[in-house]
């Protein structure tokens, strides 16, 4: 590593490669090495993928969930860290780092990463341009805890509460389907989430959370449905 450091030319775009596919290491501590290491010795950080949908090394660290990597791209050196709204996408019109790890798979790092974006100044209003996605629309898909959403809205995500996506569905929708959280249900209608809205197929978040009961999951279909009578 300290060989690495001495040899390799200042910005030399080959090593910046190098970091994009570095970051990636199936183990997240040789990932986080050898960012710490590539940065130190001039590589750049916002160097995109082209075989990977544009993404940079950011977006590729939060959507394995890669914590380490996703502070010390953030950090960077002499404060040149990582543009934390940069967008992918061939013109940079779709996913935001944010986006990205909102976009995966839970996972117990998930919290601390999108703390870490926010804090750094991650947009939590960015939409994709393609499917009109925006990170709490994503959350809702991907069956986040309550304790990302509380994160999400405290950040201001509350003013897309009610933007749908291309099937014309909204988060609450998606929670309604997906949620077994009766509390991110009332953390979205706190927020204002519409209960009257109806996606493409003419179905509002009641009609989704009454197939819950149907499939004969009450533990938290009928804690659900409350919440949202109470809106109606």
């Amino acid at each position: 590593m300290k060989l690495l450091t001495q040899t390799i030319p200042n910005g030399d775009e080959r090593f910046s490669w190098s970091l994009s596919y570095a970051v990636e290491n199936p183990s997240e501590t040789v990932s986080a090495e050898m960012t710490s290491v590539l940065l130190q010795a001039g590589a750049v950080v916002d160097l995109r993928r082209s075989d990977l949908n544009h993404a940079t090394p950011l977006m590729i660290a939060a959507a394995l969930n890669y914590a380490k990597t996703v502070r010390i791209l953030l950090n960077g050196t002499n404060n040149t860290g990582s543009s934390v709204n940069t967008r992918d996408g061939f013109g940079g019109n779709e996913n935001t780092a944010l986006l990205y790890v909102l976009e995966g798979k839970v996972n117990p790092a998930s919290g601390e990463i999108v703390q870490m974006l926010i804090h750094s100044g991650a947009h939590v209003n960015e939409i994709n341009d393609e499917d009109k996605t925006t990170p709490l629309l994503a959350a809702s898909k991907q069956q986040f805890p309550d304790s990302i959403f509380e994160i999400l809205i405290k950040a201001g995500a509350g003013a897309t509460v009610n933007d749908h996506d291309k099937d014309y569905s909204t988060a609450l929708m998606y929670a309604a389907q997906f949620s077994t959280s009766p509390k991110v249900i009332h953390l979205l209608l706190e927020a204002g989430a519409k209960t009257d809205l109806a996606d493409r197929e003419s179905r509002t978040a009641y009609d989704y959370a009454t197939d819950l009961r149907s499939k004969d999951l009450p533990q938290w279909s009928e804690g659900i449905l409350a919440l949202l009578s109470t809106h109606k």
